[in-house]
C-alpha cells in the first residue's frame, strides 16, 4: 500500500507502480525511488509516507485510465484518512487527477495554489521518471521539482513560499 510514518505530514503520491514496485510491493523502488530517496534526503524531510493513486501496475506501462484510478479512490481516501497529512505532494499528471479529478498540464497544476483534497493543501510536481528522462540532476525540472518539495516543507513547518 505504501512506506513511511503512519502520522506522517507529508504524504507523497505517485501514479501507479513500476516494474521494480511491483515486484517488491513496495512504491518508489527502483531508479525512480532512488532519485525522490534523494532528493527526500538533500532537504532533510523526516516524517512523510509514500503512496501511488493506482495500487497494481496498468498493463505496458500505460499512464493509469480513469478505471483504474476509480478502483483505488476509496482506499487512498482510507489510507489519507488514517495519516492526517499536513500536505500533499502529488508526481505527476495522473496522481494530480486521481487526486484532484482534473486533467491538466503539469506546468500549469504546479502553479495552482488553491488545490485542497479534504482541506489539505495539494502542491503537485514532476514525476522522478519525467526527469531522469529530460536529464536527471541536468534537467530544467530539477529545480521546479526541489523547489516543489520545499513548498511542501514550508507548509508543514507554517510558513509560504
Amino acid at each position: 500500500l505504501g512506506r513511511g510514518a503512519p502520522d506522517a505530514e507529508i504524504v507523497i503520491i505517485g501514479e501507479a507502480p513500476g516494474f521494480e514496485a511491483d515486484v517488491r510491493g513496495l512504491p518508489f523502488v527502483g531508479r525512480c525511488g532512488d532519485f525522490l530517496q534523494k532528493a527526500i534526503d538533500a532537504l532533510g524531510m523526516k516524517n512523510y509516507y509514500i503512496t501511488n493513486s493506482v495500487l497494481c501496475r496498468p498493463p505496458n506501462n500505460r499512464d493509469p485510465l480513469a478505471d483504474d484510478i476509480n478502483i483505488c479512490r476509496d482506499r487512498l481516501k482510507v489510507q489519507l484518512d488514517l495519516i492526517k497529512p499536513k500536505v500533499l505532494l502529488t508526481l505527476g499528471r495522473p496522481a494530480i487527477k486521481a487526486v484532484m479529478g482534473v486533467s491538466v498540464a503539469m506546468k500549469d497544476a504546479r502553479l495552482a495554489r488553491d488545490y485542497t483534497y479534504n482541506g489539505v493543501p495539494v502542491v503537485a510536481t514532476y514525476h522522478p521518471s519525467y526527469i531522469i528522462r529530460t536529464g536527471g540532476v541536468k534537467s530544467k525540472q530539477i529545480k521546479l521539482f526541489i523547489n516543489d518539495m520545499m513548498r511542501c516543507l514550508s507548509i508543514v513547518h507554517g510558513s509560504k513560499i
